[in-house]
């Protein structure tokens, strides 16, 4: 017994009869071929679709994407701008500290150490090179080397400069001095003098 597949719709919901005069197989052809001309408009109209709203939200994104990235380069230009306002004042602060150490209150001397700082072009980015530069400035300024501090005299603050002016005589010239050299130093022979 066998049966035609075409009849019971068990290989599909459209059986495919081929006829057998060529003007129908022509009218058959023809539709075949419009309804795949539709099936082609149809996907390029989804084509279309898909690709409009891929760059409408592509579009949008782009326009949130422009916006953050403002965002983010006005926060750089803030943070570089106050870093370049701390690394000023790091710089201004080690300058002001180095500059009270080296002319104390004396404001001529002051102004004559600023004014050959600011002419000196050598580049300062650590406090180590304000504190050369500075030492530069006061040695064109006096024609001194700058007084380090004895170690030994460590009750003066580190702002001020040292003071190293004699009060007169030592006290090695002193006869209380004299007797305590003496002491110390016996075979020296101090009666001689």
């Amino acid at each position: 017994m066998s049966e035609d597949p075409n009849k019971d719709g068990a290989a599909g919901d459209d059986p495919v009869v081929v006829p057998e005069d060529p003007t129908e197989l022509k009218a058959q052809y023809e539709k075949l071929m419009e309804e795949n001309k539709k099936l082609k408009d149809k996907e390029l109209n989804f084509q279309k679709l898909r690709t409009k709203k891929e760059s409408e939200i592509s579009a949008e994104k782009k326009e949130e994407l422009g916006s953050i990235q403002d965002q983010i380069r006005e926060m750089e230009k803030g943070l570089e701008e106050k870093h370049r306002q701390f690394v000023e004042s790091q710089f201004n602060q080690a300058r002001d500290t180095k500059l009270k150490s080296l002319v104390g209150d004396d404001a001529d001397l002051r102004e004559k150490v600023l004014y050959h700082y600011d002419r000196l072009k050598d580049e300062t980015t650590t406090a180590e090179d304000v504190a050369k530069k500075l030492n530069d400035a006061y040695i064109l300024a006096t024609g001194e080397m700058p007084q380090k501090a004895n170690p030994i005299y460590r009750t003066a603050s580190a702002a001020s400069p040292p003071n190293y002016q004699s009060k007169g005589r030592s006290f090695a010239d002193t006869d209380e001095g004299t007797g305590t050299l003496k002491q110390w130093f016996p075979n020296v022979g101090w009666d001689k003098k």
